[in-house]
């Protein structure tokens, strides 16, 4: 639906390979077998060179991969889990109780533990990769 010359620029996380999203789906598996199947996982977004592939015969396309860190602040828990609760988190947290949700957090945030030490003043800085693309419509 792009008009010839027309721009498109998106970004999208590509953070489904770090710990904190691995934990995630590795301590959901682990406290519910059940419910959660990691095996065959297959993250929603593509990476760049799969993107070029599709991308690429629409028009002039520049693709890159950026990692930026942000200082996520103390809080309640450890301070990745307070980020990814509300967005990565939350397709696991729906599908379990508040007894099990408790569960699931208490131990993601032990585990973020080792992968994110905290600072001092209980902040960490979270590296977080992001994947950009711009496609011009060809004429």
């Amino acid at each position: 639906m792009l008009p010839e010359g027309g721009v498109l620029a998106v970004q999208m996380p590509r953070q489904f390979n770090a710990p904190s999203h691995v934990l995630l789906r590795k301590i959901a598996e682990e406290l519910f077998p059940t419910r959660f199947k990691t095996a065959g996982y297959v993250p929603p977004v593509a990476p760049p060179q799969k993107l070029a592939e599709v991308l690429a015969p629409f028009g002039r396309l520049n693709i890159w991969e950026t990692s930026y860190f942000q200082r996520l602040g103390a809080d309640e828990g450890h301070p990745v889990r307070r980020f990814t609760q509300s967005t990565a988190a939350r397709p696991i947290l729906a599908k379990l109780n508040a007894a099990e949700q408790g569960r699931f957090l208490a131990a993601y945030d032990a585990a973020l533990m080792d992968a994110y030490p905290l600072a001092a003043d209980g902040s960490v800085n979270f590296p977080f990769l992001r994947q950009f693309f711009v496609l011009v419509r060809a004429l």
